[in-house]
């Protein structure tokens, strides 16, 4: 438990104040649609989204820590967390983020253009939720809609 309160803490946006989530419906690259607020958060999930692209340095240099992560909170905590990756490019389509997934060896579910996740990532981006830092950038939702 104390691993999963670390990673909020050190995932956590630069927002002093908590601000409510905007809720999205996104397609993934393995064809599932997912609603922010139906799928998790109102499941009693926390959800860590990863602001991403494909062809990202850093992104591609961290994802089997990513994945490792993921695993970890999904043993530690289930039914308690999400990760979800959302693509900022334009040019990310389903296939490319499915394509990324496969060869990182990553099974959080990913989202391209395509499937709304630029759209979805925009109110983060827009300096809606703070100052967008570029990718990878983590968000942290907690259950009751709260970026934190």
């Amino acid at each position: 438990m104390k691993y999963f309160f670390t990673l909020i803490i050190l995932l956590s946006g630069t927002c002093i104040f908590a601000q409510t989530a905007p809720n999205f419906t996104v397609t993934t690259s393995d064809g599932d649609v997912r609603n922010l607020y139906n799928d998790y958060l109102n499941q009693g999930k926390v959800v860590v989204i990863e602001a991403f692209f494909t062809t990202c340095p850093p992104c591609n240099t961290h994802a089997p820590y990513w994945q490792a992560l993921y695993q970890s909170q999904l043993i530690a905590h289930p039914n308690k967390v999400e990760f979800i990756m959302l693509s900022t490019l334009q040019s990310d389509n389903n296939t490319k983020v499915g394509i990324y997934r496969n060869n990182k060896g990553l099974t959080m579910p990913g989202v391209g253009n395509d499937g709304g996740g630029l759209a979805a990532i925009l109110p983060y981006m827009n300096g809606q939720f703070g100052e967008f830092q570029g990718t990878p950038t983590f968000i942290v939702i907690d259950t009751d809609g709260q970026v934190t």
